[in-house]
Parts: C-alpha cells; sequence; structure tokens
C-alpha cells in the first residue's frame, strides 16, 4: 500500500460502532484517500486519532443518523490539513465541540444534523462558508 495505492473514496458501514472494525489503524496507510464515510451509531476516539493520519483527506462523513460521538473529536479532527467538507450525523454535540467547527483551516462545508444553538450557528458562519443544519 502506502505510495502505491490509489484508493480516493471509503464507505465503512458498521452495525454498533468503529471499535468493531479492527483494520480501521490502517487507514492512514492508503495516502491518496480523499473521501471517507464512516457510519456506525457511535463513533470512539481512537477513530478521529487514525483518521488524523489521512493527511490528503478533503471529504469526511461521520455517524449515521443520530450518531453517538466520544468527547473531544472535533479538536482531534480539525488538524486535517486537507478537509473541505465535513458531514456529521451526530443526534447532539455540546457547544464545545461545536465551537471547535470554528478551528478547521481548510473547511469550506459543514451538514450537521443537530440542533446548533443560534450564537454559535453565527460563529460557524463566520469561518466556514456553507453551513447547513439539517
Amino acid at each position: 500500500m502506502g505510495n502505491q495505492s490509489t484508493l480516493e473514496e471509503l464507505i465503512i458501514r458498521v452495525d454498533i460502532n468503529t471499535n468493531s472494525v479492527s483494520w480501521m489503524p490502517l487507514l492512514p496507510l492508503f495516502k491518496c484517500l480523499k473521501s471517507v464515510e464512516i457510519l456506525p451509531d457511535f463513533i470512539h476516539r481512537e477513530c478521529a486519532i487514525v483518521l488524523t493520519g489521512c493527511s490528503a483527506l478533503e471529504k469526511l462523513t461521520l455517524g449515521g443518523m443520530r450518531a453517538t460521538f466520544a468527547d473531544d473529536m472535533m479538536r482531534l479532527l480539525s488538524v486535517l490539513p486537507n478537509l473541505k467538507c465535513l458531514r456529521l450525523g451526530a443526534g447532539s454535540l455540546p457547544d464545545s465541540e461545536l465551537v471547535a467547527l470554528t478551528t478547521f483551516p481548510s473547511l469550506e462545508q459543514l451538514y450537521l444534523e443537530c440542533d446548533v444553538p443560534n450564537y454559535i450557528e453565527k460563529m460557524l458562519l463566520r469561518h466556514i462558508p456553507k453551513v447547513i443544519i439539517e
């Protein structure tokens, strides 16, 4: 794999949580990976740690409908240098996680499926050109 890998898109559907995917730590070996969808009901912190190694990532979808996220996920993911589009299928996110979304360096599109307080929505719109709250 490594530099020889040409895989650019990956969709992972697991029934329960990301810890049940034993090969998840191998994702950073796919150096050309630009789009990832991970759609479990619960997303562990380790998932974000693994994804931080995917530096070419431009589009990321996390969580199926009403998914639950481990604490501090957004701060961990904010180091992705090329991430342009983020879709979060969270049932809810703490205000601190929502505010952390303003620190993503290249984010151009954000899709949220949770309630967002008005003051945080305004903050997001100041930092991200396209914010859709579904």
